[in-house]
């Protein structure tokens, strides 16, 4: 079940809790609240009492919606600017329904969002990317990549997205080379338009992006796909 109810069962030792937020600033909640929600804040305050817990990883409008959704059972007071800390809290304190509830938001962004607007698909790659890198879950990468794969402007948002791409870390790049698919001119292209204007900046020295992408991109599928995209980027 998800939230607290009125037949929630009052145990021994629930105390108020404080909750420690960024900058010094504190909170409190119920702790008998938070723990019938979460086995980890349960342990927290049943096993070693604690009377407060730190939450300063995470933005302080977050963890009031947090807060509010573990009181709620609802996540009504969750928006595009505290999902990924909600979620993130979500994982690390246990709250199943709720990570299920975050999957259903952000199921749902998937399908309302325009395909054709950088700024919402971007949010959307973002977030997945995110989700990817610190918890290892792939469905909302194979969401976001299916969704701008199946707009018009697969091509544009990957074009933007690699704008200056030796700022991109390298799991970016990846999923980048992830996203383009078969169509792998798109980062050729993008990635010789980029090698021009820094060798003539910088001399014939690569970097280390320069490098990766070099070294992952399927080079004999861009010259067959586009023989004018692979023998431009030789002649940079």
């Amino acid at each position: 079940s998800s939230g607290i109810n009125a037949e929630c069962p009052l145990r021994p030792g629930h105390s108020n809790l404080t909750l420690n937020l960024k900058e010094g600033k504190t909170s409190g909640a119920n702790s008998l609240i938070l723990a019938y929600n979460s086995p980890v804040i349960e342990d927290l305050v049943a096993r070693l009492q604690i009377t407060s817990l730190d939450v300063d990883d995470f933005q302080e409008a977050a963890v009031g919606c947090f807060v509010d959704c573990m009181y709620t059972g609802e996540v009504e007071l969750m928006d595009k600017t505290t999902f990924r800390d909600v979620h993130k809290m979500g994982n690390v304190f246990e709250v199943a329904w709720l990570v299920a509830r975050c999957i259903g938001y952000f199921e749902g962004l998937v399908g309302r969002m325009n395909s054709e607007s950088h700024e919402e698909m971007l949010f959307l790659f973002e977030e997945a990317a995110y989700v990817f890198a610190a918890l290892k879950e792939r469905h909302f990468l194979d969401l976001a990549i299916g969704k701008i794969s199946a707009g018009k402007s697969k091509a544009s948002f990957i074009t933007k997205y690699m704008g200056t791409y030796t700022s991109l870390s390298v799991k970016q790049l990846d999923l980048v080379i992830e996203l383009a698919g078969t169509d792998v001119q798109i980062v050729v292209q993008s990635l010789t338009s980029q090698l021009s204007e820094h060798l003539s900046l910088h001399g014939a020295v690569l970097t280390d992006n320069s490098r990766h992408l070099l070294d992952n991109v399927d080079l004999a599928l861009c010259r067959r796909n586009d023989k004018m995209a692979y023998e431009n980027m030789f002649d940079v």
